[in-house]
């Protein structure tokens, strides 16, 4: 699998700064931008157009034009892939779900580097059995 260009949209900067320096060990990625707002998003996006988008949930809430940016990215490049970031299991479930189209998984905070880890391989596995 190539390099991935990643960009994560959160508000929270304890788990930005430890998933971007998580991200940034990873050899999985060509790069990595880290967004605190979805309007500071829109300006890394125009500048770097990423392969993956891990964007927390909550942002969907207060920003309801992402919902039409993320369309419009995914009209684009069909391969982008959209995971949303949970702080609990039991909460926003139900929000992704109505989001699935442009969800491709979910990953919850408390256990980042695993799900990271884990969709990775998945995404991995996926394009060597498209191969042969």
């Amino acid at each position: 699998m190539l390099p991935l260009r990643l960009l994560i949209i959160d508000p929270h900067d304890p788990f930005r700064k430890a998933a971007n320096n998580y991200a940034l060990q990873c050899r999985d990625f060509r790069s990595v931008e880290v967004a605190a707002s979805y309007d500071e998003s829109l300006l890394l996006k125009a500048q770097h157009f990423p392969d993956l988008i891990l964007i927390d949930v909550e942002i969907f809430s207060a920003n309801p034009g992402i919902i039409n940016t993320l369309e419009k990215l995914k009209h684009l490049n069909p391969e982008l892939d959209v995971l949303a970031l949970l702080l609990f299991k039991d909460k926003w479930i139900s929000r992704c779900l109505f989001l699935s189209p442009l969800v491709s998984g979910i990953i919850f905070k408390e256990n980042f580097t695993e799900g990271l880890t884990d969709y990775l391989a998945a995404k991995d596995n996926y394009k060597r059995r498209l191969q042969q």
